[in-house]
Parts: structure tokens; C-alpha cells; sequence
């Protein structure tokens, strides 16, 4: 399994994956503004999260951190879940 994990094309498709999470982490966190390594590293585990699960994340987060989401935020979550796995199937 190692010896199938290490194999240079799936390492090169994981290189394509850090790009695009590099730019998931600086399209929440501008490079022209100074902000506080707190607001940073929020910034980069909100984009690792959003990488990782997708939109559903937002709805997660809020969720645990007690707050009911309305069904207006449901709806644009939604939306956005649906528009990024049809880019991704475009893609």
C-alpha cells in the first residue's frame, strides 16, 4: 500500500491538490493586509476544512459552535456545494 501511495503520478496529482489549496488559504487570508497569526491560522484550517469536506464544513462549524444556521445560509451553502462539484466534474 506504501509502495502504491509513493508512485510518482499519484504524488504528482497530490502536487496539483496543493496548489489549489494554496489558493483556497490565500483567497480567505489576502497576503496585502497584515493580519495577527491568530486571524492566520483560522484562515488556513477554514480553507484546509473547506478543501477537505466542501461547503458542508460551513454548516458544521456553525453547528457546533452552537449557532442554528437559518435557511437562507442552508440555501446558499447548498448552492455553492452543488456549483463547486459540477466545476469539479467539468474539470
Amino acid at each position: 500500500m506504501f509502495q502504491r501511495l509513493s508512485e510518482d503520478p499519484l504524488l504528482e496529482e497530490c502536487l496539483d491538490g496543493e496548489e489549489l489549496l494554496n489558493g483556497m488559504i490565500w483567497e480567505g487570508v489576502p497576503k496585502g493586509t497584515f493580519i495577527g497569526s491568530v486571524a492566520l491560522q483560522l484562515g488556513v484550517h477554514g480553507a484546509v476544512v473547506h478543501f477537505n469536506i466542501g461547503c458542508q464544513a460551513g454548516l458544521n462549524i456553525l453547528i457546533e459552535t452552537g449557532i442554528e444556521p437559518g435557511v437562507f445560509c442552508v440555501s446558499a451553502l447548498k448552492k455553492a456545494h452543488n456549483l463547486r462539484k459540477s466545476k469539479a466534474n467539468y474539470k
